[in-house]
């Protein structure tokens, strides 16, 4: 991955979770959140080892997870994977490599590339073009489908 990429894409995971961890130590700022899982594809396949992050288009704090081998996702706000609030949402994807290719503590390591290597835009919510819907009711059945 060009290091450049990777840098922006360590810098807005690195942004989600702190945006995601930013109300969590009494519950006083905690966001309402409803259930958000869902799966993340590109063509139809899935994209394995992504971090998914939503910025929402009105409202305080996004929400990220990150895709397993299905590329299926659980997004968390307050904390990890309790859900992402309600409403329409901006949508980053960053690719982060398979667990075991990311050392504890280690910020200066290069991840196996992608199956699918998609275009630098959609590591930004602002850049991306991909938009997700979340009901009120919340949602296990999100589709985020990168083209």
């Amino acid at each position: 991955m060009n290091p450049i990429l990777r840098w922006v894409a360590a810098w807005f995971f690195l942004l989600a979770i702190g945006l995601v961890g930013n109300g969590c130590s009494d519950g006083a700022n905690s966001e309402h959140t409803v259930v958000a899982r869902g799966v993340l594809t590109h063509k139809g396949q899935p994209l394995a080892n992504y971090a998914v992050t939503l910025q929402p288009t009105e409202g305080q704090r996004g929400a990220a997870g990150e895709t397993d081998e299905q590329g299926h996702f659980v997004l968390g706000t307050n904390s990890e994977g309790d859900g992402a609030p309600p409403g329409q949402h901006r949508v980053g994807l960053a690719y982060l490599g398979p667990p075991a290719s990311r050392p504890d503590g280690q910020t200066n390591f290069t991840a196996p590339q992608p199956n699918v290597k998609l275009a630098a835009k959609y590591a930004s919510p602002e850049t991306s073009g991909l938009t997700l819907e979340v009901p009120p009711s919340g949602s296990s059945d999100l589709k985020i489908e990168v083209p």
